[in-house]
């Protein structure tokens, strides 16, 4: 691997919202989650754990959740032809295991938290397309309906968060690069003064 292969990965890396019928094997879905959990972690707490949702019954249900949740008409609804579903989610009892600064400041605790689980996230989502998928960040589970329901379907315990899900799966799709901002409009050295 060198910094090449990583930019095309990074480049590549969409959240796409069209998904074709073909299954994604368990193997490709552990793959993408063993980078996940390679991922920095505030005071190495690794907080994560991940439900992949590849059975129809449960898949429809959550998708109705977060419909429902979103509204009809107010987001995109790619995500519900992939195949699989992950679902990210942490444990905040980890909290306790860390420094004094973090866990009793509440605003630092919820920034490493969040950020913790978000570097799991974006790492799952460049080993997707390291791995030829598709993928799409769908989000709708600060909804404390769809997150009270989702948890209850999938037998996840009430203190655990769900930080978000990624829907996985081929595309057919052409997918065009990206317009990102030049260098030179976002990089300051020194002091920010070339706005």
């Amino acid at each position: 691997m060198n910094y090449d292969n990583l930019l095309e990965i990074a480049t590549k890396r969409r959240s796409v919202r069209k998904f074709t019928t073909q299954k994604v094997s368990r193997e490709d879905i552990e793959k993408i989650i063993k980078v996940g959990i390679q991922s920095p972690s505030g005071f190495n707490s690794q907080p994560w754990e991940f439900v992949v949702i590849d059975d129809e019954n449960y898949k429809n249900e959550v998708t109705q959740y977060l419909i429902d949740g979103i509204g009809e008409g107010k987001t995109s609804k790619g995500f519900v032809d992939a195949p699989v579903y992950i679902l990210l989610y942490g444990d905040p009892r980890v909290r306790e295991r860390g420094p004094v600064s973090v866990k009793d400041n509440d605003n630092w605790w919820n920034f490493t938290f969040s950020s913790t689980l978000a570097s799991a996230f974006m790492s799952m989502q460049l080993a997707a397309t390291s791995l030829g998928l598709a993928s799409m960040w769908v989000s709708a589970f600060r909804n404390p309906k769809v997150e009270m329901k989702t948890k209850e379907l999938l037998g996840i315990p009430e203190y655990f968060e769900i930080f978000e899900m990624m829907a996985v799966g081929y595309t057919d799709m052409n997918i065009s690069p990206k317009n990102v901002k030049d260098l030179s409009q976002v990089i300051h050295y020194n002091k920010a003064d070339n706005y």
